[in-house]
């Protein structure tokens, strides 16, 4: 079992087994891990959601129930709602993050031979949210035992159950009026009367349009681009450099305007599998509008499970983003920066500026540094150790005594960040947020600008800098495991 980072492979199922549970027990049953040194299973388990996706907060009780693949809890509360998760742990008691969480509304005892019905659910209001959702609430019912549930049903036909006095229906036809009842029933299963009947018609659907006026600026020396304000320029810094550098280069600086009107949502944070929270709720409202998403009958918005990134994957396609990879190697199927613009430009009153540079040819005498890989914080080699170099010769880094070239460390960063600024690459954020401080493929390639004889080969900046970015990660993690592994260690 790998020890840096350990994974709960196996769980393709984890579920509460209703056939066996009965009021005040709950039966889980799992698929097994596989690894050779699986010590056992532990299960967190409480009355409300967890708080994280590792062993941490949100639950009040946790078993350690050994190396088996089904454990029955007694002695549960009745009327509550219980949720629980599953971790391994390996034979160096290692423990995995959480598995997918369930829950079970623990069973009133029913007495013997009701027969009373519940009163009718008073009060059913429908209130239109979008063109594919309506919500409606109501006033709770009675019951001498208690109430279980309420039935929804639309058109006369019924589409789910909720614990709740309020519902979500959505992935409903833009423009299209709809019927809706609430029934309620008790744990005996006797069943009130339909409610009143409410009305509502869903939103008109907004229609997208899109305009593309380009403008597009031709020379030598530098380019720059006046589309919302932004700009691009190749200069020297001014240094003691002994370097000159010419510029017999032609590049294109092209700025598309795209305007739509549409959902209104706007993301901000970068998603993945295993996300949640509001951030995910609203990635996912975005991709059911879009017809990319469909959300199964009595299932919650805001987990980022196996749907959503199917549909992420689907709407990347769509939209040429990436078509093939994974999350690790070319973003298919996370909510990245590019993702996010390209969702973002649906939101209404959006006008989205995107410069695109394509360098047609370029030869240039310099530094004779050729840079080739990404780099970040943390990075050692021989590929440091040239950019450092560049980074002297042009008066960007100072080298201290006695220090050895090729550990890119946090002297190097600021170097970094001030050749970024002073080219107009990037000027703020960090290297998670906008590649601030990171040597990525937009950075390299105005490094190489001064490389003697240099031919700059044209890219698509904006999907490398993704790239990029997802590496940078890796990185990140990779060394922040090493370092929680020590810390796990020096605790045993």
């Amino acid at each position: 079992m790998k020890k840096n980072l350990l994974f709960l492979y196996s769980f393709l199922g984890f579920i509460i087994l209703s056939p066996q549970a009965f009021a005040g027990s709950a039966t889980l049953s799992w698929f097994a891990n596989s690894e050779p040194d699986l010590a056992g299973y532990k299960i967190y388990y409480g009355t409300s959601h967890r708080a994280g996706s590792c062993p941490a907060g949100g639950y009040s009780n946790v078993a350690d129930v050994g190396k088996v693949n089904t454990y029955n809890f007694n002695n549960l509360t009745d009327g509550l709602t219980y949720y629980f998760s599953l971790t391994a742990y390996d034979t160096s008691n290692n423990e995995s993050c959480f598995s997918t969480e369930v829950s079970k509304n623990i069973s009133i005892a029913v007495p013997s031979g009701d027969t009373i019905n519940p009163s009718i659910p008073t009060n059913l209001l429908a209130t239109v949210v979008s063109y594919s959702q309506i919500d409606l609430s109501w006033s709770a019912s009675t019951d001498n035992v208690g109430v279980s549930a309420y039935r929804i049903y639309r058109n006369g036909i019924e589409i789910n159950t909720t614990e709740n006095t309020s519902y979500s229906d959505t992935n409903l036809t833009a423009n299209t009026s709809y019927s809706y009842k609430i029934s309620a029933y008790d744990t005996a299963g006797n069943r009130s009367e339909e409610s009143n009947s409410v009305n509502a018609t869903t939103k008109t659907a907004p229609i997208s349009t899109n305009t593309t006026p380009v403008t597009t600026n031709t020379g030598s020396g530098s380019t720059s681009g006046s589309s919302s304000g932004s700009s691009s320029s190749f200069s020297s810094p001014s240094s003691s450099s002994s370097y000159t550098t010419t510029y017999p280069i032609t590049t294109t600086n092209t700025n598309i305007t795209t305007t739509t009107s549409g959902t209104g949502i706007v993301l901000t944070q970068t998603t993945s599998i295993g996300y949640e929270g509001a951030e995910v709720i609203k990635l996912q409202e975005f991709l059911v509008s879009r017809g990319y998403l469909t959300i199964p009958p009595g299932t919650d918005y805001g987990y980022y499970g196996e749907l959503t990134r199917t549909a992420v994957e689907k709407f990347q396609c769509t939209e040429g983003i990436i078509c093939s990879g994974n999350e690790l190697t070319t973003g298919y199927g996370m909510v990245g920066q590019l993702t996010r613009a390209a969702i973002n430009k649906y939101a209404e009153g959006t006008s989205i500026s995107t410069p695109v540079f394509t360098t047609t040819s370029a030869n240039i005498g310099g530094s004779g540094v050729a840079l080739t890989k990404t780099m970040g914080i943390g990075y050692k080699g021989t590929e440091v150790a040239k950019l450092q170099k560049f980074l002297v010769s042009k008066g960007y880094l100072t080298m201290p005594a006695d220090t050895s070239y090729g550990y890119y460390g946090s002297l190097t960063r600021a170097a970094v960040q001030k050749f970024q600024c002073e080219q107009k690459i990037v000027c703020s954020g960090n290297e998670l947020t906008t590649g601030y401080g990171m040597v990525g493929q937009l950075t390299r390639n105005v490094i190489n600008k001064f490389t003697e004889t240099s031919s700059v080969i044209p890219t698509n900046n904006t999907n490398q800098q993704l790239l990029d970015l997802i590496a940078s990660l890796l990185k990140q993690v990779a060394l922040l495991q090493a370092k929680l592994q020590a810390m796990q260690k020096a605790g045993q």
